[in-house]
Order: structure tokens, then C-alpha cells, then sequence
């Protein structure tokens, strides 16, 4: 089963359920509970406008009567109805505290049912039921979440029948989760034509796929292993072109680091210059953070000889520096991470604008530049595309060494001008003329 946050478009509720750790800042403690989420708003509508009072009866003649209450009949604003769950509804959510949410589900039943075709309708409560069987399944209640994993793939061909177009991110979710369910039915042919569906909507976790114990029967079949191929082709083309778009489209920033790891090791953004490098700022008790280490784990062995490097920035929890290392120390030996982590200072973490959550991903390329920030837990795919794009730029030229110019030979000195004489000139004699005989 895939559990991984996803955003909902068009103004959706506060999610029931998000696989993720999110935090508006950066806690010296973060919760015990990262993943919990607060309740959804209460959305129900407000009562009508009380009408005005019309004037008294003695007053209206016996035969306007009928008149001006249907006057005032028009006149008074229609209550809309209270939207509640049907039965089917309050099975899925049934022992789940979502506070006022239960209207809110039901509102945006009624807004599909009314035009399936609307695509902001059906991208709404398709992802509200998805979001309802992830939280089934995260408090251990499996059989509930196929149930709403079922129904969001029903819904959701049902609006694509219609016309609508739910947005491809939610509608790979719905339909791999619902290949899971389906297989767990002892249906295995079904859930294949399911992942196909997902894939064409954008599916690209290959080790997902292959390591899924609840696709084990749909692996089982020879259809299985002729279209991998085809499927690993669709997951890598789909995925450059997303790294394509978020890094065109992506931002930088300043960013630096000089730290100590916790081995004791220096580690600094300054020492990595010339090798692309990505700084994972996570936690030993962020669930979606514990699930990207294999994906790093992995980066770090394939890509290391090509000049690339994992960074891990650590927010723990613990009294102490020494408490917080050592989460790490054991967590690192605990699951062979092949990379240096260090605690990360509220003075580098501070630099990242806009931080919302754990795990941030910061991608800087050969130069130190910051070329790509991600928010949350990302598929192995996604992180080799974008490595293998940054691996793939030329390196920075390295600055033109002066050559150094030659010194200038020296003048030879001028040999010294003569004083003049000042002897005075002996006085010029003339010749007498000579003398004619």
C-alpha cells in the first residue's frame, strides 16, 4: 500500500491525513506525534437570515392575505439543507476522530453528485476518500481503508466518464492503492489493469512496486514481468520530466554550513564545492524522513564515484547535544547509512525561506548554488533525476589564473649631458689686410 502526502488543489479542507511532518518552524523538540494534523474547520453553513417581521394581521384585508405571504414567502432566503453522510460514508470514517469533517465530506459529495463532470468537484471528494482510507490503514483498520481505496477508484471513474480531469498526482495514488486492495480480493488480473491505469497517470515508484507485499500475486503473473519494462520507461520519462519543470521553475537561495558530524568529522558546504550534493534536513522521529533514507542510502553507493554526495542535517530530540548525537549515531548504525550526518544549528536552519516541514530535500549543484528545494517524503525516482540532471552540467569553470606579467626591463640611464664651458672664448683676431706694394 503507498501512504505518501499529496496536496489537493481548489481549496479542499484541511486534509484528515497527511503523510508527512510538517511544521511552520523549526522545533528544538519536535512533537511526539509529528503526523498529527489538527481537525478540519467546521464548514457547515450558517444558519438563514431571520426574515423580517411582516405587519400584523389586522392590518392585511382577508383577501391580500394570500398574497403577501407569498410575497413574503419569496422574499424569506431558502435554508439550504444540512448535508450528512450516507450510510456507505460513515462506514469508512467510522472510528476516526474527524471532528466536523463529516459535513465537509458530505458537502462535497453532494457538489460531485450534482456535476461529475466539474473537475475541482471530483479532484475534491476523490481526494477526501483517498485521504479517509490512508487514515483507515495508518490506525490499523485494513479492511475499512480497501473499502475507501475501492470507492476513491470507483469515484474516479465515474468522473472520468463524465469529463472531469482529477489531477494526475491524486489520480496515480487512487488507482495504485486500489490495484492493493484489489489484489488483497484475490483478484490479481484486476489489480494489474489498475496499475496500468496508474502508470498512465504518472506512477513512477519502481521499488514501491516491486518490494509491495500486497502486489505479491499480481508479480506472480507473466503479464507482470512483460510490461515492467514498458512501465520502468513511463516512471523514468515521467520523472525527468518533472525535475525538468521544478528546476526551471525553482528558486535559490544563500545557503552555507560548517559543522561538525557526529563522528566527530568536520563537514562543510565549502569542502563539497565541485561535487553536486544534497542536504537532507530530517529527524530520527519523522516517519516519512525514516523512509527516504534507503533512497539516499542508495544515491550514495551508485553516484558517489561520479562526484556526488548526501549531507543528513539532524533536528532531534533529546536534553542534550550529546542525547541528540547520539540518536543518530545508533540510528545511522542501525540502518547502514553511508553518509555524514551532523545536528543542524538554528543558525543554518535559518537560511532555508519558507520552511515547512520535515524532510526538506536541498539539491546544489557543483558550484554551492541551491537549484531545488522539496518538501516531504519523494520517490527514488524523483531523487535520481534530479542528481543525474546536475551530474549531468558541465562542472564550473575554474577562475583564469592571471598569468603574471613579465617585469618591465630597466632604463638604462641616460649618460649625463656635459656641463657647458664656461670658459670665456678667446676674443677673435682679424687678419690686417695685406699690405699692396
Amino acid at each position: 500500500m503507498r501512504l505518501r502526502s499529496f496536496m489537493l488543489f481548489f481549496g479542499l479542507a484541511p486534509a484528515l491525513f497527511l503523510a508527512g511532518c510538517s511544521d511552520n518552524s523549526a522545533p528544538t523538540n519536535p512533537p511526539a506525534d509529528p503526523s498529527a494534523q489538527p481537525a478540519a474547520a467546521d464548514t457547515t453553513a450558517a444558519p438563514a437570515t431571520e426574515a423580517p417581521a411582516t405587519a400584523p394581521a389586522a392590518e392585511t384585508p382577508a383577501a391580500e392575505a394570500p398574497a403577501a405571504e407569498e410575497a413574503a414567502a419569496t422574499e424569506m432566503p431558502p435554508t439550504p439543507p444540512t448535508a450528512v453522510l450516507d450510510p456507505e460514508l460513515e462506514k469508512l470514517v467510522d472510528g476516526l476522530d474527524v471532528g466536523n469533517a463529516k459535513s465537509r465530506i458530505a458537502e462535497l459529495k453532494v457538489a460531485f453528485e450534482q456535476n461529475p463532470a466539474d473537475s475541482d468537484a471530483a479532484t475534491n471528494f476523490v481526494g477526501i476518500i483517498e485521504q479517509v482510507g490512508m487514515a483507515q490503514m495508518q490506525s490499523g483498520n485494513s479492511a475499512v481503508a480497501h473499502q475507501a481505496f475501492l470507492k476513491a477508484v470507483a469515484l474516479a471513474e465515474q468522473a472520468g466518464t463524465a469529463g472531469a480531469k482529477i489531477v494526475p498526482q491524486l489520480l496515480n495514488m487512487v488507482y495504485y492503492n486500489g490495484a492493493c486492495a484489489t489484489a488483497l480480493q484475490n483478484k490479481p488480473e484486476d489489480a494489474l489493469g489498475l496499475l496500468e491505469k496508474a502508470f498512465a497517470a504518472g506512477y513512477s515508484d519502481m521499488a514501491q512496486l516491486e518490494a509491495d507485499a500486497d502486489l505479491e500475486s499480481v508479480r506472480a503473473l507473466p503479464a507482470f514481468s512483460e510490461k515492467l519494462a514498458g512501465w520502468q520507461a513511463i516512471a523514468e520519462a515521467a520523472a525527468k520530466e518533472l525535475v525538468k519543470a521544478e528546476l526551471a521553475a525553482a528558486e535559490s537561495f544563500p545557503f552555507n554550513f560548517a559543522l561538525t558530524d557526529v563522528a566527530g568529522n568536520p563537514v562543510s558546504l565549502e569542502s563539497l564545492k565541485g561535487k553536486v550534493c544534497i542536504v537532507d534536513v530530517w529527524g530520527t522521529w519523522c516517519p516519512p524522513c525514516r523512509a527516504e533514507i534507503p533512497s539516499f542510502i542508495k544515491l550514495q553507493e551508485k553516484f558517489g564515484a561520479q562526484g556526488f554526495q548526501m549531507v543528513g542535517l539532524n533536528e532531534e530530540q533529546g536534553a542534550t547535544p550529546e542525547d541528540k548525537a547520539k540518536l543518530v549515531t545508533d540510528y545511522i548504525a542501525g540502518n547502514g547509512i553511508n553518509y555524514p550526518c551532523a545536528l543542524i544549528t538554528e543558525e543554518v536552519m535559518s537560511q532555508i525561506p519558507d520552511f515547512q516541514g520535515f524532510p526538506t530535500t536541498l539539491f546544489i549543484d557543483r558550484s554551492g548554488k541551491v537549484r531545488l528545494k522539496a518538501v516531504g517524503l519523494h520517490e527514488y525516482a524523483y531523487l535520481e533525476g534530479v542528481v543525474t540532471t546536475l551530474l549531468a552540467e558541465d562542472a564550473p569553470a575554474a577562475a583564469p589564473t592571471a598569468e603574471p606579467v613579465p617585469a618591465a626591463e630597466p632604463t638604462p640611464a641616460a649618460e649625463p649631458t656635459p656641463a657647458p664651458d664656461t670658459t670665456p672664448a678667446a676674443p677673435v683676431t682679424e687678419a690686417a689686410p695685406e699690405a699692396k706694394p
